[in-house]
């Protein structure tokens, strides 16, 4: 194409310039969702002047519409690729037959004919393929941040929570609290009735735990008997007052074990950062000690960090 070569390469340098300012000058997110029908649509522009410029019919990088479509369809969802693959087979169709350029012959008809429904065809595959690989995606995240036995998060993710909620408060100055919670005697029910039904035991006391808590809050299986939540932006009279719906909440369960009803309970922990721990570690065994603190002193109760007591005056007693 000698006699166009000038635009084409101008049409390519401004391809290579949108792409360059898109994702490599603009902020990332600055564009938001809206940056893939952006892309989407200019890129559509470009292949169709393409097209046009390489001899309508006879060109060969019809393949560019495929290739769009097919690849919008691994990031975008379902309804965005339909609209990107109408809006390329219409113009696929313009640039091939402009308004007012009169009829098609037969083999031209049969061109495009053939190839609007292999755009078609593509971009059904594609969206199949992706919406596979989307679910096979989101098995795995749910398989590596879910505890299977409970449905609620496991300890690396709460972990991770964890050391963001830190950076948070340190940006914002705001506190936040955090429960260790153990489950009372699930050794004595797994040793008499046996791990299954230990397992619907630990089950129920994670449905109330989930059903107790905030949107915002975390909630994990710690490890075993032992379950942790995090609560963002709370004060310790605030954690207190959660923690004590859910060791009521867990009071009031009752689980069919083996024909006997058995009413589970729990020993809590209760601790707030920065006052009882700057870092993951420190909170976490600080949570650890004051909920092993409401194990010694009876069980089924929920224990905060005690006041440091001067060598002439008694420890206060602990909220409970």
């Amino acid at each position: 194409w000698i006699d166009v070569q000038p635009a084409i390469y101008a049409l390519l340098a401004a391809a290579g310039l949108f792409v360059l300012v898109v994702h490599d000058l603009l902020p990332a997110g600055a564009l938001g969702t809206a940056k893939f029908v952006l892309e989407g649509s200019v890129a559509i522009t470009f292949a169709t002047l393409l097209v046009v410029l390489t001899g309508r019919d006879q060109s060969p990088f019809f393949f560019t519409f495929p290739l769009i479509v097919g690849g919008a369809a691994l990031v975008v969802s379902p309804r965005v690729t339909f609209g990107l693959a109408a809006a390329a087979c219409l113009a696929y169709i313009v640039a091939i037959a402009p308004p007012g350029s009169g009829g098609l012959a037969p083999r031209t008809v049969a061109i495009v004919g053939i190839n609007v429904t292999a755009l078609i065809l593509l971009a059904y595959v594609a969206m199949v393929i992706a919406r596979e690989q989307r679910r096979a995606r989101d098995a795995a995240i749910r398989l590596s941040t879910i505890d299977p036995l409970t449905g609620l998060f496991n300890r690396t993710f709460f972990f991770a929570a964890v050391e963001r909620e830190i950076a948070r408060s340190a940006r914002s100055g705001r506190g936040f609290c955090l429960l260790m919670m153990d489950l009372d005697e699930l050794k004595m029910i797994n040793d008499r009735h046996g791990h299954f039904f230990g397992d619907r035991v630990l089950r129920g006391v994670g449905e109330v735990i989930r059903s107790t808590g905030r949107r915002i809050d975390t909630s994990a299986r710690y490890g075993g008997d032992e379950f942790v939540v995090l609560l963002p932006e709370t004060d310790p009279t605030g954690a207190y007052v959660l923690a004590e719906k859910i060791r009521l909440g867990v009071a009031d369960l009752r689980v069919d074990v083996a024909g006997t009803m058995i009413q589970p309970s729990v020993s809590i922990g209760v601790v707030s950062y920065p006052d009882d721990g700057r870092t993951s570690d420190e909170l976490m065994i600080t949570a650890d000690t004051s909920m092993y603190r409401s194990k010694r002193a009876g069980k089924n109760r929920v224990t905060g960090v005690p006041v440091m007591a001067t060598e002439d005056e008694p420890a206060p007693a602990e909220p409970e």
